[in-house]
């Protein structure tokens, strides 16, 4: 993002300051707490839910930045005090003489998404769809860090007021989106930013296209049309079953594809053994079509839970499938608690090796004497062959990660198993 908006500064012939001396305006107490606010969320409906539609808004923030012309030297300009370009609920006046650097900086990042995604649909050549997909993929990256860097204090044509406004339009784009869907006759299971899942009795797939097209014609910014779930479950917290997780789901779509966020298939941490488990669950629970077979196939998901504590009891699940990977949140010897990570990077610290907050270590848990943390952990760049694994640790983990996804439908960890 950097050298975008230099780039494009130095095309314009604009002088880069060396250093960022537009700081952020002056706030009362009130004006913070209506600002600083971030996105909008809807608390979803936990539990099972069938035939819901995903409408999902494209590069969200990145639009509004375009669009809106959201740069640090745009919002609150001196030039244009009596714009008719506003931010919603904070009032900030937007420049109408100059297109900031920032929108210009983002307009061919934008193209060249909308570009590898078009491309993608057409192509016959699987080579060529992959590399397509991975190009507008990385672009979606940057695209989605650009928010970020519109707040970042050292960002030269940043500013916190632009990245707060950005924030206020999305809020209101969002609560536009599901009054019109609303007004329609379809009910909000759930709103996250810029996602919506809704739902209305009878509603084909022509229905959501021709809401999308409305709510892009309202707002000005377009949607993607996601498809609709065969069933999709919102989860609740774990330690209280009253509060819905806002994003912690998983469904399957009515062509197969399952989608899922929050669980442990998507965490980097979790160890392969427990990812295959609740993979295969999953799996077995998407080929239900409807509500009352997802019950049904539920009883076969415990039948695929306790082919894998059979696995880890028997000793015979390999190292790799085990290792837990996790991330250094400081150096090794800046660690007060002895937290299983921080254990094996000492280890490896013993050894020679270099580690620092940031990097990633790579550990298993294993039989040890007694209570002592120290003997439960090995790096695995130290594990050999003949070390064993404690296969109750991994089965608590396990449990715990069916758990999660299962807790609306079998309330003890006992019924589970």
């Amino acid at each position: 993002m950097t050298s975008a908006q230099l780039y494009e500064a130095n095309r314009l012939g604009i002088l880069i300051p060396w250093m960022k001396k537009n700081a952020e305006e002056l706030k009362t107490a009130r004006e913070l707490l209506i600002a600083d606010r971030g996105g909008f969320y809807y608390e979803p409906i936990a539990g099972l839910h069938e035939s819901v539609g995903e409408l999902d808004f494209t590069s969200l923030y990145p639009m509004i930045m375009l669009n809106k012309n959201l740069s640090g030297e745009t919002v609150r300009c001196k030039c244009c005090p009596d714009s008719k370009n506003r931010v919603p609920e904070l009032d900030y006046n937007i420049c109408e003489k100059h297109i900031g650097i920032v929108p210009r900086s983002l307009e061919p990042l934008l193209e060249k998404r909308r570009k590898y995604k078009a491309l993608k649909q057409t192509t016959t050549d699987p080579i060529l769809r992959s590399m397509y997909e991975m190009r507008q993929v990385a672009l979606k990256w940057i695209l989605v860090c650009a928010f970020g860097y519109l707040g970042f204090k050292n960002a030269r044509f940043g500013r916190i007021d632009a990245h707060i406004a950005t924030c206020a339009f999305a809020r209101k784009i969002l609560k536009d989106a599901v009054h019109l869907a609303e007004s329609r006759g379809f009910r909000l299971i759930h709103g996250i930013v810029d996602s919506l899942w809704l739902k209305k009795e009878g509603a084909t797939e022509q229905d959501y296209l021709r809401l999308r097209a409305e709510i892009e014609a309202e707002t000005g910014f377009p949607l993607s049309f996601e498809g609709i779930y065969r069933w999709i479950v919102f989860l609740s917290s774990k330690t209280n079953k009253s509060i819905p997780v806002l994003n912690r789901y998983y469904g399957v779509f009515r062509n197969g594809k399952i989608k899922d966020r929050g669980i442990a298939t998507r965490r980097h941490d979790t160890p392969l053994i427990i990812d295959k488990c609740i993979r295969e669950v999953i799996h077995a629970l998407s080929e239900a079509e409807n509500a009352e077979e997802f019950q049904g196939k539920l009883k076969l998901t415990c039948k695929i839970i306790q082919k894998y504590i059979g696995l880890l009891r028997s000793g015979e699940v390999p190292l790799e499938e085990l290792t837990i990977r996790k991330r250094l949140s400081k150096n090794p010897n800046e660690y007060k608690n002895m937290v299983l990570q921080a254990i094996a990077a000492n280890q490896l610290v013993k050894e020679g090796a270099l580690l620092n907050a940031g990097e990633c270590v790579s550990y298993i848990i294993t039989k040890g004497q007694g209570k002592i943390p120290k003997s439960h952990v090995l790096a695995f760049e130290l594990c050999e062959k003949s070390n064993s694994y404690d296969a109750e640790a991994y089965i608590d983990l396990l449990l715990s990660s069916v758990e999660t996804i299962l807790m609306p439908f079998q309330n003890e960890r006992s019924t589970i198993v």
